[in-house]
C-alpha cells in the first residue's frame, strides 16, 4: 500500500509540474506564436482542474478497491 501511495504522490507532483510549466509557458513573454501559447495555457488549466476533480472524487469515493 505504501508503494502505491508513493507512486500516486510522485505522479501527482509530475502532473502538476507539467501543468504549471504549460501555464507559465503560455503566460511568459516568449517568441512563440500566440495560438501555441493559448493552447498550452488551456491545456495547463484543464490539467489542473482535472487533478483537483480527481482528488475530490477520490476523497469522496475512495480508491475503488
Amino acid at each position: 500500500m505504501g508503494i502505491i501511495g508513493l507512486v500516486a504522490i510522485l505522479g501527482a507532483v509530475t502532473y502538476l509540474g507539467a501543468a504549471g510549466t504549460a501555464i507559465m509557458y503560455a503566460l511568459g513573454a516568449n517568441d512563440s506564436p500566440k495560438k501555441r501559447r493559448l493552447a498550452f495555457g488551456i491545456l495547463g488549466m484543464v490539467m489542473v482542474c482535472g487533478f483537483v476533480c480527481a482528488v475530490i472524487y477520490l476523497q469522496k469515493n475512495g480508491w475503488g478497491f
